[in-house]
């Protein structure tokens, strides 16, 4: 049985935990985050096909200065489904083709996700060329 100055002392103990600053990954989540919403507000974003062994997505979009997982829900045609759009770019990594690529895209609301490994990605819609 704990007496009133345990139980309080414990609730304290509790608070200051629960009160404290944000710890480094909190606040790279923040930063990325911010960085992410204002990059998807520009005309365009780069993006780069780039599959990795993981179940994470196999595009990526340059915020910034890094490059952030996205997931494509729409290919630039509405029409194609967007298994297209990566078979394309699939094909074009096997040419050799390394390189990125401008593209207006969307972000989509509350998409922020986690990969299985913890990695967190996007998901996003690539625009029609000439639709802001």
């Amino acid at each position: 049985m704990m007496c009133c100055g345990a139980k309080w002392l414990l609730v304290m103990a509790a608070l200051a935990f629960s009160c404290s600053a944000p710890t480094e990954r909190e606040r790279e989540l923040r930063l990325t985050r911010q960085a992410v919403q204002a990059a998807f507000e520009s005309p365009g974003v780069e993006i780069r096909y780039n599959p990795v062994e993981c179940e994470c997505p196999p595009f990526e979009a340059k915020i910034g200065e890094r490059w952030i997982r996205v997931k494509i829900l729409v290919g630039p045609n509405p029409n194609v489904p967007v298994e297209k759009f990566v078979e394309q770019n699939d094909q074009e990594l096997r040419r050799g083709f390394t390189g990125s690529y401008m593209v207006p895209m969307e972000l989509e609301n509350r998409s922020e996700r986690t990969c299985p490994n913890g990695t967190i990605y996007f998901e996003a819609s690539v625009l029609p060329r000439g639709e802001p």
